[in-house]
């Protein structure tokens, strides 16, 4: 016992030793490790410090540009009127605020009331507040400073009116306008400390931000009180203070380094006094083991010995083996390699699979499967060795291109499995090639050739799963057709189509599948989209044995054919209905032309006995009714031609209070008397300049499309008003011409119109009426023509609340000019001119007649062309009066072979045609005098004087 334990008391007493020379450098060592980390810590701190300042100040100049900014507009925007004045700050303020989301509001404050606040929602409680009476005393009492020294100042963290804490940045803007104006920015603290990033370190430091002596806004002052560290910064006209100390203090930093060096230089005391005494042991016990290994290395040589001959016949077997693999790896009649999964090298390939590739076989061992394979496959290849190699799946088989020894590439289908081997650390890769180019060709041209299909080709499965697209598909899925090839492929049918589509297809499946070749048309969309046709063919795959094992679907897009078709449908129905419009015009016109005929005998013979009775009061008014009526009879034809469309524009200074009325009275017998029909006229209505034919077909219009509306009991009710241009701004108003305005509404409670159908109600031929009940020209004739007059047109609906039509017209320039058509002839009207006056209506002949003798004229009758002519070869004519359309001869012929006699003749065409008939007839120019029937004397008479005068 005593011999034993002498050399583990000298191991122990080394290792004493060892550990009373290594304690002073421990101690040092700790020490100057605690001191470095309290420095790096203060390091650390003032970092963080600094880009907190950093951000802060950084935020803080955004804050004072924005302020500046608001300063500016309001110099700028001083003069504006208040509701401009808002409309243009709530546009800056917005802009300003999608970049600062921490900001709470823009407010402006004159003499210490909010007048402007953006945005509006959540600040309700601030606008219109007095901020004198704020509850907080620092408030008025920035403010006041603001006022007084016009130095910026930022107040708070302080209750807002609006709820909530925040800051409120702030500075004086005297204007003209404003004199004790000022302009606020109030922010909300939190999402502006968050910005700033003060928020997110609030677990590692303790930080605290003042002006300089103030107390902080941000964080306790006891953090300036515990030796902290402190960054300075200026803005807002003053010194920013960002102080901030670890959370725990700066003693526990140091003690926490102390601590953890003191413990581990312990830890490596220890460890080497117990390595020196383990040292010192294993020592003695060496030269022990000495000799008992020697005769251990003896037993051991005889046993290798017996193991090399062992080893020997081991490997006769293992060379008998592999001479029976490289016969069958060889003569293998398809490509079979051997590859290193971890480099993708040939370890080893037959001369098949290098007679597939173009290579010898010493060439291919030199190579990497990823040096031949084709570079858009390799991804492919890629994703399933991946799979492969992780245990996912056992084997794989793939198809992809490889890149021949002579540059050509080749499509192979290789089959792929991994042994484990014991040379090599990745696993080997077992990969048998077979050359598919051939297949490959000719599947090639099948898909070109259904690629080339002009519509899309399915090959469905019997149990409904698609196997096969053609390109087509990916061409509806960019136009947004269908879905796309993905979303196809390998997916049931049932999945690809909607319930109702299945449902519809499901019929002419069967049949397909019954060895049927079916052939249907089908609508696809719905009724928020525009419909599409489509044409589909369904062909069965009939097999050798007589099964269906699937069939193909041909699905042709005919949309734009059955498009067409309805179109060129609808437009002939269009043009049907124009033809009636046009049959109806022509008709008006021609019964206009006898009616103005005799109207403008009783005109004229009216106007001739009141100029003859005026001692007879009771006849003159009696007679005054008769030519009253009669003037209200031309009125109704001018309305039936305006109807007809057959009346040229001849604009003028219109009165709404006379205009409406009167064609009231004419569409009263075109409303139900179950429908209420008011007008509202107001005094001093502004005059509106437009043609009143063109005027009528507005109102006609728009009260047809009212009533229209109207099931049953309604009413249609017709305002209209005044609207100057420095009144309060109107939409419609400001798309109208500047200036003052005439609005004019009609508005009824019928059945309403729905938003997709206002958004074409202005297009032409657009209706919401059955077939021949509506041509959808009618408002799209209105639209043009208010918007050729410099106007506006709204509406206004709702399903089911009625609808209302408004109308902005630019003020006249032109005002009214009070005829008096009555008003007999003066007496220098008079004249002694030789007059030809020819008309085939014998009574209007004889009224021409004789007013034209009462004038004073020497009168030459006619009643057709030719004698008129003879009557020009004979007698020098001063004037030439005829009608534009005669039997014999037109007007305007007449006229011209008659100044080709006498070039001094003067001409006035008179009709009682609508105007388009005269156009064509040419008695229409602007060089042309022309006098519609019926005329007063008095409008004759001057009309004389005028031509023969110039």
């Amino acid at each position: 016992m005593n011999e034993s334990a002498s050399p583990r008391t000298e191991a122990l007493r080394k290792a004493v030793l060892v550990m009373l020379l290594l304690t002073p450098v421990w101690l040092f060592v700790t020490w100057s490790q605690a001191e470095s980390s309290q420095q790096d810590q203060q390091e650390q701190v003032r970092q963080i410090l600094r880009l907190q300042a950093d951000s802060l100040n950084h935020r803080m100049q955004r804050l004072e540009e924005e302020l500046q900014a608001m300063q500016e507009f309001t110099l700028q925007h001083d003069t504006e009127s208040p509701e401009s004045f808002a409309e243009s700050f709530a546009n800056i303020a917005n802009g300003m605020r999608a970049d600062s989301t921490w900001v709470r509001a823009y407010q402006i404050v004159d003499d210490g009331v909010i007048t402007h606040c953006f945005p509006p929602k959540g600040n309700e409680a601030a606008m219109g507040f007095n901020l004198y009476k704020h509850p907080n005393s620092q408030v008025i009492e920035d403010l006041r400073i603001v006022m007084q020294t016009g130095d910026v100042r930022l107040t708070g963290p302080v209750p807002l009116i609006q709820g909530g804490a925040g800051l409120i940045l702030r500075d004086s803007e005297a204007t003209p306008m404003h004199p004790l104006r000022s302009v606020a920015i109030v922010i909300k603290l939190d999402p502006f400390l968050a910005e700033a990033g003060i928020r997110r370190i609030h677990n590692l430091l303790q930080i605290a931000v003042r002006r300089v002596a103030e107390s902080p806004f941000v964080g306790s002052p006891e953090v300036f009180e515990s030796n902290p560290e402190i960054i300075e910064f200026q803005r807002l006209n003053q010194v920013w203070q960002i102080a901030g100390v670890p959370t725990a203090g700066w003693n526990e930093a140091y003690f926490r380094s102390v601590l953890v060096f003191g413990g581990n230089g312990a830890a490596i005391l220890g460890l080497a006094g117990i390595l020196t005494y383990i040292i010192a042991v294993r020592q003695q016990h060496l030269t022990q083991s000495l000799s008992h290994r020697t005769t251990e290395l003896s037993v051991a040589h005889a046993q290798l010995e017996q193991d090399v001959q062992l080893l020997s016949s081991a490997q006769a077997q293992l060379r008998l083996s592999e001479t029976r693999f490289r016969a069958v790896f060889e003569q293998a009649a398809i490509g079979v390699a051997i590859i290193d999964s971890e480099t993708m090298r040939f370890v080893q390939a037959n001369t098949y699979a290098a007679g597939i590739l173009g290579y010898r076989v010493s060439d291919l061992n030199a190579l990497t499967l990823s040096q031949i394979i084709y570079a858009e496959d390799r991804d492919s290849y890629t994703e399933s060795l991946e799979m492969l190699l992780t245990g996912d799946i056992q084997e794989y088989s793939i198809e992809y291109r490889c890149i021949r020894a002579d540059g050509r590439p080749i499509w192979v289908h290789q089959m792929v499995s991994a042994i484990n081997s014991e040379i090599y650390e990745a696993p080997l890769l077992i990969a048998l090639f077979e050359d598919i180019q051939h297949r490959k060709s000719i599947e090639q041209r099948l898909q070109v050739l259904a690629d080339s299909l002009p519509g899309l080709l399915l090959y469905i499965d019997r149990s409904l799963v698609i196997q096969f697209v053609n390109k087509m598909g990916e061409t509806w899925h960019a136009k947004g057709f269908g879905p796309a090839t993905d979303d196809m492929l390998g997916h049931h049918l049932e999945t690809v189509l909607s319930p109702d589509q299945f449902k519809f297809a499901a019929p002419w499946i069967q049949r397909a599948l019954n060895g049927e070749t079916v052939e249907f048309v089908f609508t696809e969309g719905d009724l928020d989209s525009e419909p599409r046709f489509r044409n589909v063919t369904y062909a069965p795959h009939l097999a050798e044995d007589g099964s269906v094992p699937g069939f193909f679907a041909l699905v042709m897009d005919i949309t734009d054919r059955r498009r067409a078709e309805l179109k060129r449908d609808e437009l002939e129905r269009h043009l049907m209905q124009a033809q009636k419009m046009e049959a109806v015009g022509t008709l008006a016109g021609g019964i206009a032309h006898d009616f103005n005929n005799m109207l403008q005998v009783i005109l004229g013979y009216s106007d001739i006995l009141l100029m003859q009775i005026e001692d007879q009061p009771l006849i003159a008014e009696q007679i005054s009714a008769i030519r009253s009526a009669a003037r209200r009879s031309s009125e109704l034809t001018h309305q039936l031609l305006a109807f007809a469309r057959r009346q040229s524009t001849a604009p003028m200074a219109l009165d709404l209070n006379e205009a409406v009325p009167r064609m009231l009275r004419l569409m009263r017998r075109v409303v139900s008397e179950e429908i209420e029909l008011t007008w509202s006229p107001i005094p001093e209505l502004w005059p509106i300049f437009i043609d009143p034919a063109q005027w009528d077909q507005i109102m006609a219009n728009l009260i047809v499309n009212s009533r229209d509306a109207i099931d049953g009991r309604g009413k249609i009710t017709i305002t209209a008003r005044n609207l100057p241009a420095t009144g309060t701004p109107e939409s419609l108003v400001t798309r109208c011409s500047s200036g003052d305005c005439v609005i004019f509404s009609i508005s009824d409670n019928g059945c309403g119109i729905d938003e997709a159908t206002q958004a074409r109600i202005f297009e032409p031929f657009f209706t919401t009426k059955e077939f021949g009940k509506g041509t959808g020209l009618g408002l799209s004739i209105v639209y043009g023509i208010v918007h050729a007059h410099g106007g506006v047109i709204s509406v206004s609906s709702k399903k089911g609340s009625g609808t209302t039509f408004e109308i902005c017209f630019p003020r006249s320039k032109v005002q009214f000019e009070k005829s008096s058509p009555g008003t007999p002839v003066q007496q220098e009207l008079t004249g002694s001119e030789t007059i030809l006056l020819v008309e085939d209506e014998p009574l209007v002949l004889d009224l021409g007649k004789s007013l034209l003798k009462k004038l004073g004229y020497n009168v030459i009758v006619a009643r057709s062309a030719a004698e008129a002519i003879m009557i020009a070869e004979q007698n020098v004519v001063h004037l030439l009066i005829t009608d534009v359309i005669m039997p014999d001869m037109h007007g305007r012929d007449l006229a011209d072979a008659i100044v080709n006699r006498q070039n001094h003749t003067r001409v006035l065409f008179m009709s009682g045609f609508a105007n388009d008939v005269v156009q064509r007839k040419g008695a229409h120019e602007l060089d042309i005098d022309f006098l519609q029937k019926p005329f007063s004397p008095g409008e004759l008479a001057n009309r004389i004087r005028e031509i023969l005068a110039n």
